[in-house]
């Protein structure tokens, strides 16, 4: 069986193959090789058109520099002529630019491109002539002005340009010639590799004459791929059919030609039913939230040509009516030519992801509501502990007034009222507290002295400090001590530090208040206690709320965890800043204060603290409105102490009468009444009187102050009742009312 058993077309391949393989190896080869050709050639006709280039700019740069020095000599000339300094001008800028043409020619000569000598000669002339010129501008500054005319007529000057333009125009006739010998070399290189091209395109004739008949066998190597492609494309379609989201594709017409499993029970359309139809029958979709239909991706994507994704707040319209709440894309289907051929939509059941999001909703709802109640229990929590304190602290003021009373009892009432004061402060303190959350912290600035501040917070915690057995050390050492801040802010600031090192330094201990100038314009002071100390990890904690170390030793101690985080929020609304550090445990503890300082000749510029002047004080008739018995009483008592006459009245119906009955001058009125609200009580007031009014209230959130002045109430205090603010505030109202 000496015959070949492979099949014919197998033998067609293998000779084509077989045979053709010097064709291409020998065309490979001439079209390297004229390429190559073609490549020398072209760097070639590249380097002389460089040098070319490169003599060009040598004539330029000779042009250049003798049209500078032309510049140069007529600056000297109108100099001469004018003594006018401007004209120099122009010959100044003319020599800076000589100097850099010159090097610029040294640069060139080095190279090669121009005879060294020649080079070194140029610039000898071009030095001379600046130097000739610089000796007749010289002379004439000097004064000597027939000096530097007869230098000028002497003809040095002239003649030295004259040889310049020389051997200027010798530099430039001799690149000339150069220029057009190398653009004849480059001619002669342009047509030569025209030749070459004639050559190549006869190759190219005989190579296209193959590939002809190359091209028929290479297309029934085609309808082979064809067949593979297909192939390739079913399994894309296997693929698609697997996968878990829905996917659509759809060509330019926007008719589907493939829809997955995921895709048709989201749909509600059977894969039968769905090819051919158009993709805005079969996916229907509308906003969420208006009901209204929704731009397909798919048109999204015809139009623009991209990608294109919608916000999840679309919902399809199953055929049967379901809405499904999805997530979806469309992308382009281009060929390898770019052209765009269809569309594919793929999509998702965003039921459970909506599901999520609605419970987040409800759980940020919930928070929120919780939010509002606490903050609605601190201000009520702040009333009821406020209103049974105002009446003792009134007590008090009125008992401290009586000069009658024997030292010790003036000792034990000081100590009653520092407790009470602490009571007031922990209610505070929980105030300031939501206050800094909401971003709504209280701040009155005005001109204020460190130093006296100090004084006046280690005054009031002296025998405190005595009773402790610690020693206390005040150092005012700043050279600037004035700030612009609220002072009873930082007041509070100082009293809680100091607060904190009489509680936590043992008996024999000491404290040490330290003031010095600090940088850029700031004031620092120092509180140094040999206390207890802090660990590293209450020191990261220190400045949060309600954090305090949890073992007993400090337990003990007591306090809400709060005085520190208000601080540093007090500090830094004043535009200051706190630190703490500690050695450890045992080893004490400092606090760093810092605060801008206020320029003393500046200080008028900065608001007064209020006070009252009491040769300007007036004796008013107060209606006060209290219905707590125990405060009215007390307060009444302090008022008529202090001269004013009043008039109490316990509900907004009493009020309301004795107002109408008698002429009062001012109004001090509680906001919680029995049988309405202060609010209630001024805006029905208001009608019938423009008395100046004052809220007394144990609410003071801002809102309660707010609510109060849109009512027609001028003024909030809040309780217990600073009586010394209180009548501050009263011959303040009662000096802008008077007519």
């Amino acid at each position: 069986m000496g015959e070949d058993s492979r099949p014919a077309g197998t033998h067609a391949s293998s000779g084509a193959s077989t045979g053709m393989f010097p064709v291409f190896a020998i065309l490979g080869l001439v079209i390297c090789v004229s390429v190559l050709v073609l490549l020398l050639m072209q760097r070639a006709i590249e380097r002389a058109s460089r040098q070319v280039a490169v003599e060009d700019s040598i004539v330029e740069r000779l042009d250049r520099t003798l049209s500078t020095m032309k510049d140069a000599e007529t600056g000297q000339r109108g100099f001469l002529l004018t003594h006018d300094e401007k004209f120099l001008e122009p010959s100044i800028e003319a020599r800076r630019r000589i100097q850099q043409e010159l090097d610029a020619l040294d640069a060139i000569g080095a190279s090669g491109a121009l005879p060294a000598a020649d080079v070194r000669k140029y610039r000898a002339l071009a030095t001379a002539k600046l130097a000739e010129m610089d000796s007749t501008v010289a002379l004439l500054r000097a004064g000597k002005v027939n000096d530097a005319i007869d230098t000028v007529r002497g003809g040095a000057g002239k003649k030295l340009m004259d040889d310049l333009r020389d051997l200027t125009e010798q530099f430039v006739l001799a690149g000339r010639m150069r220029m057009n010998e190398k653009r004849d070399r480059a001619s002669s290189l342009i047509a030569s590799t025209d030749s070459l091209f004639g050559i190549v395109a006869v190759f190219d004739i005989g190579f296209l004459l193959w590939a002809w008949q190359r091209l028929r066998r290479e297309i029934a190597l085609r309808n082979r791929a064809v067949l593979d492609a297909q192939r390739r494309r079913e399994l894309l379609h296997v693929t698609l059919r697997s996968i878990g989201d829905g996917v659509i594709v759809a060509g330019v017409d926007k008719r589907i030609t493939f829809l997955n499993d995921v895709a048709a029970r989201l749909t509600g359309w059977s894969v039968e039913e769905a090819l051919g139809r158009s993709c805005d029958e079969v996916f229907r979709i509308v906003n969420e939230s208006t009901r209204q239909p929704v731009e397909s991706p798919v048109d999204r994507v015809l139009q623009t040509g991209l990608i294109v994704g919608l916000a999840n707040h679309t919902l399809l319209i199953s055929r049967d009516g379901r809405e499904i709440p999805i997530d979806d894309s469309g992308a382009p289907i281009r060929e390898a030519d770019g052209m765009l051929r269809g569309v594919v939509l793929v999509f998702r059941d965003f039921s459970e992801h909506k599901h999520a999001e609605y419970a987040l909703r409800l759980a940020m709802e919930d928070a929120r509501a919780a939010n509002v109640a606490k903050d609605n229990f601190l201000a009520t929590l702040s009333h009821e502990l406020r209103t049974p304190l105002t009446p003792v602290v009134m007590t008090l003021a009125e008992w401290a007034a009586d000069s009658s009373l024997p030292a010790p009892w003036r000792e034990d009432i000081e100590m009653m009222r520092r407790n009470l004061d602490l009571e007031a402060r922990l209610i505070d303190d929980l105030l300031d507290l939501t206050r800094i959350v909401r971003g709504k912290l209280l701040l009155n600035p005005s001109l204020a002295d460190v130093d006296d501040l100090l004084q006046s917070v280690a005054g009031m915690y002296h025998g405190q400090i005595e009773a402790a057995g610690l020693k206390l050390t005040l150092r005012c050492e700043a050279k600037s001590h004035r700030v612009f801040a609220d002072p009873s802010r930082l007041q509070q600031v100082f009293l809680n530090i100091l607060r904190n090192a009489v509680k936590f330094t043992p008996r024999g201990g000491a404290i040490d208040i330290l003031t010095e100038s600090g940088p850029d314009e700031t004031v620092s002071i120092h509180f140094h206690d040999t206390g207890r100390g802090m660990s590293a990890e209450m020191l990261a904690r220190l400045f949060l709320p309600f954090e305090q170390e949890m073992d007993e030793s400090a337990r003990r101690y007591g306090g809400l965890g709060l005085g520190m985080a208000i601080s540093k929020a007090l500090m830094e609304a004043q535009g200051g800043s706190i630190a703490a550090s500690s050695g450890g445990p045992g080893l004490g503890s400092t606090f760093s204060l810092t605060l801008p300082v206020v320029d003393a000749c500046h200080v008028e510029a900065y608001p007064k603290p209020e006070s009252v002047d009491p040769a300007s004080r007036q004796l008013l008739k107060i209606l006060l409105v209290e219905d707590h018995e125990d405060t009215a009483r007390a307060l009444k008592r302090l008022l008529e102490r202090w001269g004013h006459q009043v008039s109490a009245a316990h509900t907004k119906a009493q009020a309301i009468q004795q107002a109408r009955a008698v002429p009062f001058d001012m109004l001090l009125s509680d906001i919680g009444l029995p049988d309405g609200s202060g609010v209630e009580l001024i805006r029905e007031i208001r009608t019938f009187s423009r008395a100046p009014a004052i809220a007394l209230s144990g609410f003071g959130m801002e809102e309660d102050v707010s609510n109060c002045r849109d009512a027609g109430l001028d003024e909030h205090i809040t309780k217990p009742i600073d009586f010394e603010k209180l009548e501050t505030m009263i011959q303040r109202l009662a000096a802008s009312a008077r007519p």
